[in-house]
């Protein structure tokens, strides 16, 4: 009985993408199997922890120098460090290097003292030997091919002060995760979130549901899956936050948790709509945790504003910028996210902003992308023959299965005409309202939502969207329950008491 080999699992770990998946062709023309491919040097600890969990078996590990690459820093030690730590966790795992580096850099020196012999210096070679790479996983490169590379030129500077090395190579420590704190449910309780550098999105996709989804909520007994919902335009003042606010109140009236993210790239906007500096004196953003850090200045501060089921994530006029992409990147906004897990749907509030590329990152893993538009001909006009790139992006996108486009203010007349079909064949429809509630409940630090000459309708006009968002046997329950409340007599009498009493009697 003749038995059939079984591919060998490998992981490759390249800045380049498009170089990696062609590498990725070659070795499963061998007979291997790539079962990740790995774009940031951050991420590659946690992709091989998260495999484990899995059950997953990984055989070898390709890893170029370039990976531990950000902007101009090389960060060198950081991946001869994680080479080690890889040797010391996963001593099966056969590992090959690609090196940009030359002949006598101490970097080659520390990487022969760990006994990884599989090196391939870009410097020594024209081209790259791809055959001589896949064949260094069967065949490992002996001692004697690569001793050379020990004696190295002391005058090269690499490392940094706090982690210079002395006349000798010594091994170099573990690394660890970065840790930050964040507030839990209770203000007693924290929890530890790591810190997670991601680039490649369809990696960010899969670990993003396996840390949240799995988190797991249900809601009168219904699971609620885990969501990231953006919400934009094309144009300003289209009424993306008005929108983002009555959706975030909505969901969390039916008793669903919700985060809102307001745009840090924009004038600070909702702290002041909700009355914040009564509501939430001492808080201060996530976004400005992440660009300045833990500063004593501001040790009396927290990044957690929570009301009822929302948990508001927005900037603090008083004390926060308006922020730039070379402040907030897309380790950081990814960061949030998993911060948030406790909350199974996340509102993003892009406005139209479509052009940072941050932004579009964060559409390659949301789930569900709502566009707004006003009934603005010439607008709408210029949006389809306009040749700006977040334009283009747009067209590009606008009608994949998870972009729904909302006409704001536009009625069902409205609908059928050329204009708006040529933006999409389905619209959701949302009313106007007069100019009198809006202002009146800006002035008592509400949403239009919570007016409840409003509500009513807002809930009806929003239903289509919150059916995309929220289970159907979870919202025909809710339905169920608000009709047995609505002829249970007692139930009239309890709800018709103050908010507080209710909530005590409910709970």
């Amino acid at each position: 009985m003749v038995v059939e080999k079984q591919p060998k699992k490998i992981i490759i770990a390249i800045p380049n993408s498009k170089f990696a998946e062609g590498l990725k062709k070659h070795f499963e023309r061998k007979n291997f199997k790539v079962i990740e491919i790995v774009v940031v040097l951050e991420h590659l600890m946690e992709t091989l922890e998260m495999l484990e969990e899995e059950g997953e078996s990984v055989d070898g590990l390709l890893i170029s120098s370039d990976i531990a690459k950000k902007m101009n820093n090389k960060r060198l030690e950081l991946f001869s460090d994680t080479l080690l730590t890889l040797r010391e966790k996963y001593s099966h795992m056969s590992i090959v290097v690609l090196s940009n580096e030359g002949k006598g850099h101490p970097v080659l020196a520390e990487i022969v003292s760990m006994g990884i012999y599989n090196i391939f210096v870009k410097s020594e070679r024209s081209t790259l030997d791809v055959q001589g790479v896949i064949s260094a996983f069967d065949t490992p490169v002996p001692f004697s091919e690569v001793s050379h590379y020990r004696e190295f030129d002391r005058s090269i500077q690499w490392r940094t002060i706090e982690t210079q090395r002395a006349n000798r190579l010594d091994f170099p420590k573990k690394i660890e995760n970065k840790r930050i704190e964040e507030d839990g449910d209770n203000n007693s309780d924290k929890q530890t979130i790591y810190e997670k550098k991601i680039i490649n999105k369809q990696v960010v996709k899969k670990e993003f549901k396996f840390n949240i989804t799995n988190q797991g909520e249900k809601v009168v007994g219904v699971p609620i899956e885990a969501k990231i919902i953006l919400i934009g335009s094309f144009m300003p003042r289209s009424g993306t936050s008005f929108v983002a606010h009555n959706l975030t109140k909505y969901i969390s009236d039916l008793g669903v948790g919700v985060s809102y993210i307001e745009n840090p790239f924009q004038k600070a906007y909702t702290y002041d709509l909700f009355i914040g500096h009564e509501k939430a004196p001492a808080y201060i953003s996530k976004f400005y945790y992440y660009t300045e850090g833990s500063s004593d200045k501001h040790s009396d501060k927290t990044t957690k504003w929570k009301e009822g089921n929302i948990n508001w994530v927005v900037k603090n006029p008083t004390l926060e910028p308006d922020y730039t992409e070379s402040d907030i990147d897309d380790d950081d906004m990814f960061k949030l996210l998993l911060s948030l897990r406790s909350t199974p749907i996340i509102i993003f509030d892009v406005g139209e902003d479509w052009g940072k590329e941050i932004y579009q990152s964060l559409y390659d893993i949301a789930d569900e992308v709502f566009l707004i538009v006003q009934p603005d001909i010439p607008n709408i006009q210029y949006y389809l023959d306009s040749q700006k790139p977040h334009h283009e992006f747009l067209r590009k996108i606008d009608k994949s299965e998870k972009v729904t486009w909302i006409g704001n203010q536009v009625t069902k007349r409205m609908l059928k005409t050329d204009v708006m079909k040529e933006l999409s064949e389905y619209m959701i429809d949302v009313p106007s309202f007069n100019s009198e509630y809006t202002y009146q409940s800006q002035f008592e630090g509400i949403s239009v939502f919570d007016n409840n000459d409003c509500k009513k309708v807002i809930e009806d006009s929003y239903y289509p969207i919150i059916q995309k968002i929220l289970p159907h046997e979870f919202l025909k329950k809710r339905k169920k329950g608000f009709f047995e409340k609505l002829f249970n007599k007692k139930s009239i009498s309890v709800t018709s008491s103050n908010a507080q009493n209710e909530g005590e009697i409910k709970s």
